[in-house]
């Protein structure tokens, strides 16, 4: 599904900077599995042409586009897109660039343990060098998101050499597969960084616009009720239906597969994404389980599975149903005790029904539907007590019991509800007290005299009212908050109520109310919507969006990331190695958790980290932006310009990586209605600033004005950075806000 969104990409110098020496660039976003339409030459508009290069952007990269057709249909996606650079020899510049975009296999292995298993010395840095140390021949692999990049020397033709790559990852529920190839006349260190540099590129550019116009496309597989219990000789009908999960558009022509313990029954859906499948039972079978697994699938969609189980047997199961036509009585009266008597089959006739009345025993027999029914008069003189009412039934099918009770007496009831189990600060307690006769009429006018007392504080409220004509009397008051509208937290709230009219002997009941501020910890409560009851400790956040959360409490340890800008080449990055290393220490040895390095080539793969409340640290190492005079991340500034850092923030803190976008579509989803307001604020205050307490900038510029340190810090934070150029034997300078 495309996303309606602009291209918000921040084009930078570096990006358009680098012209040099020849360069042949081949990609592909493939899903195996899948058949794809061959595209023609001809251009054809389509709706995922988005998710490629447009000319503009292909222009930015010193390209030209040849063509792009969308064949996609019917829910498949084939897109092919084709650019290409042609300059004079003597410049060194050749390039073509090859896009194909198709949906991810489910059963796709991509993952850089399958590629490497088994192989010997072609896992960087053991991979074979040729030229100088640090440039080596293919394969040559590395970890790149959840896949790998093969890397390297590939071929050498008398005086010219090629080296190129593929990096094979997953975005939005797409494979791509980004080959390089770049033609050079000899091989250096700089010729070798430059083809890695423009292969990490092209991938990271489809990447992001993937993840900016497209959403994966799920279906939704609904299966109509059906029974569990079945007897040799019967059929079984399952039917359901199969749509759009984001639309509810129905599926037609989806193939369906019913698998029942290993013999497939193959459908498909209709018009209206109906399907139905029947399967015939043996009838010499005796008492199994059926497994069922059902699987839905259409093109340009990832399966769908549905599994449940079914029960034959040749013995069916008795049982039983007892009630009595009211659940109080005075003495005189007659109780009806009725019920029905059936097996795994149906209503069982004739069953033989023995009921059992404290003490006093009646039978009877079960009717052509099952059903029976007695009646026990009560002693006039019988004294206010419960009876017990118990019943056995038996047939050809064996036999069953089943019990109740009902009371006598001349007594009020008082029953207290209200409408929600548990509350959260400010939520509004609506409480019912209905009171009712011993015919479970209401009583009307019945006065309600009672107290609310706070289980700790021992803070209690008198209550006091009359029944409405339904025996109602209704209190409604705010959960966890004082009149003037401060946080209360003391305890549960226990009521107690008396019922009392001429002529009735008083009737009472109680109820115990429990919400956020009863100070004890729900399941369902976390740091988030209850901090009275579930308080992070003194080096924890609460951020249900982190990685490293705790998923009963959403708190999470205080976070500091490490990013390595993709823009670095070999010798800049192990130039700031040892800053790097020393810079994790001090994190770690400060209490933060400091995840792996993340290898960044755009704002957009910082900012969502920078989103997460949990993210109060970071170190980056990057190039400054030439020529100097104000502070960038990964060229981004601080606030100024829609390609800041804050606008970076704004934007993909709603993404899937971003505070918002893993809160309602992961962490928080169950919760994410009730808690919008207080999650989109709890960003929006995150713009405005971080409050971040360290950021360690190992980059040119980094200190040339204060604007990046002032917006990113707390009050007390500390920053470190450079003015000017970064010369090697330099020390970044210390800067406390």
């Amino acid at each position: 599904m495309l996303k309606n969104l602009d291209d918000m990409a921040c084009k930078t110098g570096r990006e358009m900077a680098h012209r040099v020496r020849w360069l042949t660039i081949t990609m592909a976003l493939v899903l195996a599995a899948l058949p794809m339409m061959a595209p023609s030459q001809a251009s054809a508009a389509g709706p995922y042409e988005i998710l490629v290069l447009d000319a503009s952007e292909a222009g930015a990269l010193g390209m030209e586009v040849e063509h792009i057709t969308d064949t996609s249909a019917d829910g498949n996606i084939a897109v092919h897109a084709h650019y290409y650079g042609l300059y004079p020899t003597n410049n060194g510049i050749y390039v073509h660039f090859d896009v194909v975009i198709s949906r991810l296999s489910p059963t796709a292995d991509i993952s850089f343990e399958t590629v490497t298993a088994g192989c010997t010395g072609c896992v960087n840095p053991d991979c074979r060098s040729c030229y100088t140390d640090t440039t080596y021949e293919r394969p040559c692999y590395t970890r790149y998101e959840d896949g790998y990049t093969d890397f390297g020397l590939s071929a050498i033709d008398r005086n010219r050499s090629s080296i190129g790559g593929t990096t094979v990852f997953s975005v939005s529920g797409l494979k791509l597969v980004v080959g390089s190839s770049k033609l050079d006349y000899g091989m250096t260190q700089a010729v070798w960084d430059d083809g890695k540099r423009r292969h990490d590129q092209f991938a990271n550019q489809i990447a992001q616009k993937i993840m900016a116009n497209y959403d994966p496309q799920t279906i939704a597989l609904t299966l109509t009720p059906f029974s569990t219990s079945y007897a040799p000789g019967e059929t079984v009908v399952i039917s359901g239906s199969v749509a759009d999960s984001s639309d509810s558009t129905p599926l037609a022509g989806a193939s369906v597969t019913v698998d029942v313990a290993g013999t497939p029954f193959l459908t498909t859906t209709d018009g209206g994404g109906n399907f139905s499948v029947d399967f015939a039972i043996p009838g010499d079978v005796g008492m199994v389980g059926y497994p069922v697994t059902v699987t839905a699938s259409s093109p340009g969609y990832p399966d769908a599975t549905e599994i449940m189980g079914i029960n034959v047997g040749d013995v069916q199961v008795l049982s039983v149903t007892v009630d009595t036509d009211k659940e109080a009585y005075t003495p005189g009266e007659t109780v009806t005790i009725q019920g029905r008597v059936t097996d795994s089959a149906g209503a069982v006739s004739s069953a033989a029904v023995v009921v059992s009345v404290s003490g006093s025993t009646m039978s009877t027999t079960a009717d052509g539907s099952g059903d029976y029914r007695v009646e026990f008069p009560i002693p006039a003189d019988a004294a206010p007590s419960t009876f017990n009412v118990t019943v056995t039934a038996t047939a050809d099918s064996g036999s069953a019991t089943a019990s109740t009770t009902f009371t006598v007496g001349d007594v009020m009831s008082v029953e207290i509800e209200t409408d929600k189990d548990l509350y959260l600060i400010g939520d509004t307690v609506y409480c019912t007290i209905t009171v009712k006769d011993t015919s479970g009429q209401p009583v009307q006018g019945a006065s309600i005299d009672g107290s609310a007392t706070y289980t700790d504080s021992g803070r209690s409220t008198t209550l006091s009212g009359m029944t409405d004509p339904t025996g109602q009397c209704p209190w409604t008051f705010p959960w966890g908050q004082t009149p003037g509208g401060d946080t209360v937290a003391e305890g549960k709230l226990k009521v107690e109520i008396t019922a009392s009219k001429e002529g009735l002997p008083d009737g009472a009941g109680s109820i115990l109310i429990s919400g956020c501020g009863d100070l004890e910890k729900a399941p369902t409560e976390d740091c988030l919507d209850c901090p009275e009851d579930c308080k992070c400790e003194s080096d924890e956040v609460c951020d249900p969006s982190s990685d490293f959360r705790n998923p009963d409490t959403m708190c999470s340890p205080k976070v500091a990331y490490v990013f390595i800008s993709k823009g670095l080449g070999w010798y800049h990055e192990w130039w700031a190695s040892d800053d790097i290393a020393g810079i994790r220490k001090l994190y770690s040895s400060m209490g933060y958790t400091v995840p792996p390095n993340i290898y960044v080539y755009h704002i957009n793969e910082i900012a969502p980290y920078l989103s997460r409340p949990s993210t109060m640290a970071f170190a980056y190492a990057g190039h400054g932006e030439d020529p100097g005079g104000t502070p960038t991340l990964e060229v981004a500034p601080a606030t100024s310009g829609p390609c800041s850092v804050k606008a970076a923030i704004a934007m993909t803190g709603k993404w899937d990586k971003g505070f918002l976008g893993v809160c309602q579509y992961g962490s928080y989803a169950a919760k994410w209605v009730d808690s919008k307001d207080k999650l989109e604020k709890i960003l929006a205050d995150r713009v405005e600033h971080p409050n971040l307490d360290y950021v360690y900038m190992f980059s040119c510029y980094s200190l040339d004005d204060m604007s990046m340190r002032n917006y990113l810090l707390r009050s007390g934070g500390t920053y470190w950075g450079y003015k000017g150029k970064l010369p090697g034997s330099a020390t970044l300078v210390k800067s406390v806000k």
